[in-house]
């Protein structure tokens, strides 16, 4: 089987497994596979993580194992939790960006204020600055006023 990652070429094996003729105990647990294999079949009977699947690959599984297990009042309060927690994430995103737009517009401006002073200084006429600004006239006077 080939599949597409990424606009990339990647060679993927399908394995077909029946869950029930797996027979390894977790001391016979060698490779990736028989760890993914074993810990889909016995994740219902297993009370924590067993020891030998303490690797990074398993981590958001077994979370979600943890999860699926709690009780429905607890499932609930869980459900609450994420929710506000998007919802702080969403607000601390929305006011970074808002603080990036206003930083970059008063860097904008500051840097228009910066060229029509020096374009001022070189006797410039308050047309062409304006046009080279993208402000008008009035508000390229008002700056050279404030000089």
């Amino acid at each position: 089987m080939i599949a597409f990652l990424n606009r990339d070429i990647v060679e993927v094996e399908a394995v077909t497994v029946e869950l029930p003729k797996f027979k390894k105990t977790e001391d016979e647990l060698e490779t990736v596979t028989d760890k993914w294999i074993y810990s889909l079949k016995n994740m219902e009977k297993l009370p924590e993580r067993p020891e030998k699947l303490n690797e990074k690959i398993f981590d958001e599984l077994y979370e979600n194992a943890k999860i699926n297990r709690l009780k429905t009042e607890d499932m609930k309060a869980y459900g609450k939790s994420v929710l506000e927690y998007d919802d702080v994430i969403s607000s601390l995103r929305f006011v970074e960006e808002r603080a990036v737009e206003r930083t970059m517009e008063k860097t904008r401006k500051e840097d228009q204020i910066k060229f029509v002073r020096n374009c001022h200084k070189y006797n410039m006429d308050t047309e062409r600055i304006a046009a080279l600004t993208d402000l008008t006239e009035k508000e390229v006077f008002n700056i050279i006023a404030k000089l």
